[in-house]
Parts: structure tokens; sequence; C-alpha cells
């Protein structure tokens, strides 16, 4: 039997768990990355969004008639405005490399947790593109056409691929939870449970509910159909593990909200592990598919930036 297949057995354990003090969920130190995040993303937002409602009627206006538009000096490709567009979002692509360098660097992941540098590289990777649209102000053509749709197809693909990472179990600092810890969570989760008023009774809903999630042997393309419909269901599955912890239990309504979501926390934990197998492969091709969209842009980028260099575009004003 895997590893998966035991930690959904531990289900069926519940009422053999002795009663014992709650352990606490490790969390990262305070610092101030909270701050420094939330700042550049209300920076690049409030920039992206000027930009994009000063030169509005520029952006409007026909690629042909684009030249007679009094902002054309500051917005096309080669003015200040644009080049400066431009310069920006390709170094913020380049940034966003920085997460698979971190994967092999000591250095980087003293500086930031696996989970920051995800977070910094798909927000580096989808902002950078955006100012790099508005670079070009649609006028795509050529190399650079290529290098465009490259990059849109790396922003989108990421994107799914995020989507695939996300139903990966992991812990609070990003990283891959191995099967002790998710037993853990389970084990704490009982002793939740059991330290409240009818605390039995309460195991023995939470099992009969959690019991219903079962690991089974599907494709590809069921495994994605079962993630997608998890999701759309995960408010009617809140409210049926709302509906366990019924008033006649004398629970109040911000206890019953308490035990919902540590419930549904595990629920979710158990769907995932349901088609865990299938996930991973599924995220092993979109890294064989994902890659070659990173190379074609980044070349390309460079064959763009240096042709402009060398003939001297953006240098004059």
């Amino acid at each position: 039997m895997s590893a998966i297949g035991i930690a959904s057995k531990r289900i069926g354990a519940f009422n053999r768990a002795p009663v014992g003090r709650v352990r606490s969920v490790a969390r990262p130190p305070r610092d101030n990355y909270a701050y420094f995040f939330g700042l550049l993303l209300a920076l690049s937002a409030a920039s992206a969004a000027g930009v994009l409602a000063w030169g509005w009627s520029f952006y409007c206006t026909p690629l042909s008639q684009r030249y007679l538009h009094p902002q054309y000096p500051l917005l096309k490709s080669a003015g200040p405005v644009g080049l400066l567009l431009g310069v920006v979002g390709t170094a913020m692509m380049l940034l966003s490399l920085l997460y698979v360098f971190s994967k092999r660097s000591e250095l980087l992941r003293r500086i930031a947790t696996p989970a920051r540098w995800l977070q910094l590289h798909i927000f580096f990777g989808f902002a950078g593109p955006v100012l790099v649209t508005l670079h070009t102000g649609g006028k795509i053509g050529g190399l650079v056409s290529i290098a465009f749709y490259a990059m849109w197809s790396m922003v989108l693909s990421g994107i799914a691929g995020r989507y695939i990472y996300s139903k990966l179990p992991r812990t609070i600092m990003g990283t891959e939870m191995t099967l002790k810890e998710i037993e853990s969570q389970l084990q704490d989760m009982v002793e939740t449970l059991r330290s409240r008023p009818r605390g039995e009774l309460l195991v023995s809903r939470a099992k009969t509910f959690l019991s219903g999630t079962r690991r089974t042997e599907c494709g590809l393309v069921r495994a994605v159909t079962r993630l997608l419909r998890d999701d759309l269901e995960l408010p009617w599955t809140a409210f049926r593990i709302w509906r366990i912890f019924a008033a006649e239990l004398g629970l109040s309504p911000r206890r019953r909200i308490e035990l919902t979501r540590l419930v549904l926390r595990q629920q979710r934990i158990l769907a995932r592990l349901a088609v865990y197998d299938r996930t991973k492969q599924l995220l092993s091709y979109w890294h064989v598919f994902h890659k070659p969209f990173i190379v074609v842009t980044v070349v390309l980028v460079f064959l763009h930036v240096g042709t402009a260099l060398y003939l001297g575009y953006g240098l004059s004003w």
C-alpha cells in the first residue's frame, strides 16, 4: 500500500486516538515581507492602471493614425514612457526567474521561503508581461509577435501550473507535506474535537463525513475533473460539514464555524490525496509544456533588446 493510502486509512483510527493537548502549527517568524509585497503589488497595480487611464485615448486610436496623437512621442515603444514600461516589464520577467535559481541556491533559500519565492515568481511573471504589453501599444509584428505570443502562452500556462501546484498538500512554509505531517494534522483535528463538550459525538460525525473521501484509481482527465468539481462544490461541502455540528449539540454559531473550518481543511487535504499520484504526474507534464515558452520568451526578448540597442531606438530622445 502506498503512503497516501496509509494516510487515508488514518480516518479509521479516530476512535483510538487518545485525548491530549492540541499541538500548534508552526508558523514562520513575523517580518516585514507582507508589507513589502503589499506595497509592491499596490505600486505596480497603480502604475499600470495610471498609464492605461492616462493613455486610454492613445491606445484606442487605430495604429494607422496613432502617430498623429499628441501622446505618441511619449507612449510609443521608443518614447520615454513606452521605453520605461518595456525596461521595467522585462526586468520583472527576469526577476521571476529567481524562483528557479532559489531551488539551487542556498543564499536565496536563506533570503525567503519557497512559498515566498513562488509568490514573487507569479507576481513578476504576470506584472512584467502586462507592462510589456503596454510598451508594445498593440503594435505587434515580425519577431516581436512571436515573442509576444510566447510570453502570454507562458503566462497562461503558468496560471494553469499554479492551479495544479496548489492541489498538492503543503505546509504553511510552502514545502510539500510529508505523510507524518498529514497524520499529525488529522490527529490534531481529533484532539481538538474531543476537547469540546460531547467530543466523542463530534469525532464520530466528522469520521462519518470524512470516510466518504476515498482514494480511487483514475486517469488524468478524470483527476482534473475531480479537482475542478471539488473546487466548485466547496461551498456545498462547507455547508454539509456545518450541518454535521447541528444545533442539538449545544454549540454556539461561532463554535460551529470554527469546527466547520477545521474539518473542511482536513477534507480538502484528503480530497487532494485521493488524486495525489495523478496530480504529480500532471505537474510533471506541465513542466515539460511550460519550460519551452520560458526559453523562447527569454531568447526572443534578448534578441529584441539587442536589436533595439544596435539600431539606437529610444536613445535619441
